[in-house]
């Protein structure tokens, strides 16, 4: 999920990670410090704070809480961990159906974002927190993803404890409770190897339909083997059905089932520029600044996530811009659809979190516009100001989207910095100049992945807060 060559070229970062690890960081200070030359120290602490992200840090603490459960109940110093290995089992893996559910998702990030910005005008900015908490609250929401991942371990960690106790009781457990057992593990198991960033990345269309369905037949075969498990004809039915962890598993199924259920074919409008490097879809229906959308071909197959935007509440309608660089992509400008299947459900970005500010900075790089113009396309009512870099951007993006920015946002706050005129820009220095002129309080960037990790690691050099999405999806 980074660019690990690119990361350990930022090797003078000194100022402040987001929840840094604190002792662990103590600790490997001394061991350098023993064994590795001072000119050395510095390139591989800073390296070391900028892998270890908030993702790690939430995924390291969560599975290593659950493995001390685990060790602890194994021994027979917490018999009550043991005794409910298998409510372990399911309530992790509530939790990693939460952190990926759209509504869920949305939810989170409506209640911290309206704690912050409760009694501002326009909901913009804050009346009481301090910008290191609304960093910290950012830096959160765009990272959570890491409860997923390690609450999804953890609940493979637990299947497998429990697999060995089925294994090692021929009396209790019954064939079929055994079978099924095994089989929700061997799910698991392939869930989460199919999920690892390299077959992840490398075959992501792959890695969707598998992670999609093993999910899905996990949680199906879980509901039996809970049954099984704990419901078998000498078992009191009526005592079992008030037991938290069959619901626990019910309501996981039902959070997964929710968004799909939300799926509908839609009316598009297609307009694909003459530079045919990227294609503009308007949907019906108005979209709130900083949700994005999922669309697709199929109501099965590959699904593909978007920036939305709309211009004004009044025209009904959202847009997305979709940059021709994948299989998908590219056959949306070659064959412009009519017609797409949409997730009704929108779900919040990091964009969303720019309420919280009273001013930043944007900076993106072509069709990564697509990001950011929702913050400036409805009425003007932003708080940042843009940097769109680019080349020739009305052949290539065309003058409609020109055009929306240039209405929404006012003069003094948008640049657009053509490359075909002006060369390749540093983007750290326009970040950095553009957030001291402006006094702003952040600064937000999209652009592929080593340039949006450039950015933010370059501005954070210069104790800058900066922020940019991280591709864990």
């Amino acid at each position: 999920m980074r660019d690990w060559a690119a990361s350990t070229r930022l090797c003078h970062d000194t100022s402040p990670r987001s929840l840094n690890a604190g002792a662990l960081s103590d600790v490997l200070i001394w061991v350098m410090s023993a064994v590795i030359p001072k000119a050395k120290q510095a390139c591989l602490f800073s390296s070391f704070s900028a892998w270890l992200t908030l993702y790690r840090q939430l995924f390291i603490w969560i599975v290593a809480f659950n493995v001390t459960a685990l060790v602890l109940g194994a021994t027979g110093v917490w018999g009550w961990a043991s005794r409910h290995r298998v409510q372990f089992a399911v309530t992790n893996t509530l939790i990693t159906v939460l952190t990926r559910n759209e509504v869920c998702s949305r939810i989170l990030y409506m209640v911290l974002v309206k704690l912050v910005t409760v009694g501002t005008p326009e909901g913009l900015g804050t009346l009481w927190a301090p910008c290191w908490l609304r960093n910290l609250l950012t830096n959160f929401l765009l990272h959570f993803g890491g409860i997923h991942s390690g609450c999804g371990i953890s609940s493979l960690i637990w299947l497998v404890y429990s697999a060995v106790h089925l294994a090692s009781d021929h009396v209790l457990y019954t064939v079929w409770v055994k079978i099924f057992g095994y089989a929700l593990m061997s799910l698991v198991v392939s869930s989460c190897v199919s999920a690892t960033p390299v077959l992840r990345f490398r075959y992501h269309n792959l890695f969707e339909h598998t992670h999609r369905y093993l999910g899905w037949s996990s949680l199906a075969v879980m509901l039996i083997f809970i049954i099984l498990l704990y419901g078998g004809p000498t078992y009191d039915w009526r005592s079992f059905l008030n037991t938290y962890w069959l619901w626990l598993n019910v309501v996981a199924i039902v959070l997964v089932a929710l968004p799909w259920c939300c799926v509908a074919p839609v009316t598009v409008v297609s307009e694909v520029p003459a530079s045919k490097r990227i294609t503009l879809l308007k949907f019906p229906g108005y979209v709130r600044t900083g949700l994005y959308g999922r669309i697709s071909r199929g109501f099965l197959t590959e699904w593909h996530v978007f920036g939305c935007f709309s211009q004004d509440p009044q025209e009904g309608c959202h847009y997305m811009i979709c940059s021709a660089v994948g299989g998908f992509t590219k056959a949306l400008v070659e064959q412009p659809p009519e017609q797409l299947y949409t997730r009704l459900i929108k779900f919040p970005g990091f964009s969303y979190c720019h309420r919280m500010y009273h001013s930043g900075v944007a900076i993106c790089t072509g069709a990564a516009i697509g990001v950011f113009i929702s913050l400036f396309s409805n009425k003007g009512l932003t708080n940042f100001s843009l940097i769109w870099v680019g080349s020739k951007f009305e052949e290539t993006y065309g003058s409609a989207i020109v055009s929306m920015l240039r209405k929404g946002c006012p003069e003094d706050k948008l640049t657009l910095y053509d490359t075909s005129v002006q060369g390749r820009p540093n983007l750290v220095s326009l970040a950095a100049e553009a957030y001291h002129q402006q006094k702003a309080e952040v600064v937000f960037c999209v652009s592929n992945l080593i340039g949006t990790l450039s950015i933010v690691q370059g501005c954070r050099q210069q104790g800058i807060p900066a922020f940019g999405p991280i591709w864990d999806a």
